[in-house]
């Protein structure tokens, strides 16, 4: 990163937050693989504002490592609805939204994965990589609760999709100088 990329990714950051048209969005999944699934949802509106917030069942074995990391095993899920029940809510969360999710990759995919499943449309929102955009600010990435450690982010634990989208939030705070 140049000395004038660190402004521009300021500036991205500061014009993201005086806009209204996104939502902070982050899943705990089964794991990491490629056939991952979500089995919790949060999205939040760009003021914090919980839009969605939920478990989701599901059929899949949930890594040993994924419970590790977000303490969420099959029977955290008794009773949780199906992504196909969540879905409706999900797409009036996001629709006509630009998405900022810390891994907007894995996040993405893991979601059109589930709705391919579920046999739902994918969401059509714009999706923005925040861990991209933190890269090209400081020079390297890491993990969110990490990154959000360097930044002195105020933000308990992590690793549940309402309080990561809270770090991911104040991340982007902390980019814009607020």
């Amino acid at each position: 990163m140049t000395n004038r990329d660190k402004p521009i990714r300021c500036s991205w950051a500061l014009e993201t937050l005086l806009c209204f048209d996104w939502v902070l969005l982050d899943c705990e999944t089964t794991g990491l693989g490629q056939e991952a699934e979500p089995i919790e949802i949060a999205v939040l509106a760009n003021d914090g504002e919980v839009l969605l917030a939920t478990l989701v069942s599901t059929n899949r074995t949930i890594d040993k490592a994924a419970t590790r990391l977000h303490q969420l095993e099959k029977a955290s899920l008794s009773g949780a609805p199906e992504f196909a029940t969540v879905y409706p809510a999900l797409r009036r969360a996001t629709q006509s939204k630009t998405i900022l999710a810390f891994n907007a990759s894995f996040d993405r995919r893991v979601l059109a994965n589930a709705c391919t499943a579920a046999r739902q449309p994918s969401l059509d929102s714009q999706w923005t990589c925040v861990l991209e955009q933190y890269i090209a600010w400081r020079g390297f990435g890491g993990s969110l609760s990490t990154l959000t450690e360097i930044e002195a982010c105020e933000v308990g634990p992590i690793h549940r999709a309402e309080r990561d989208a809270r770090a991911l939030l104040s991340l982007v705070k902390r980019m814009a100088g607020r």
